[in-house]
């Protein structure tokens, strides 16, 4: 279920989504990952930059449990 609500957050936000069979998401941020990943840490978040298999503006988001899927949806709104 954590990985269809992520799939489909995201999507409703325009970001184009790697379609997943494991416990995890890979999306396009669209822009420097990085900057990304930076400001989701700072909001307490953590994803993983997927950088080293030449996808820089890509982010990796483990499913959690529905109130830290929850959490990271809304971060990423905010950023």
């Amino acid at each position: 279920e954590g990985i269809k609500y992520l799939t489909s957050s995201l999507r409703k936000m325009n970001y184009n989504v790697i379609e997943s069979h494991t416990n995890f998401v890979t999306y396009d941020t669209k822009t420097d990952a990085m900057d990304v990943f930076k400001k989701l840490e700072k909001k307490g978040v953590i994803v993983r930059p997927i950088a080293n298999y030449g996808l820089k503006t890509f982010l990796r988001v483990t499913t959690g449990t529905d109130k830290e899927n929850k959490k990271f949806i809304k971060a990423l709104k905010e950023v």
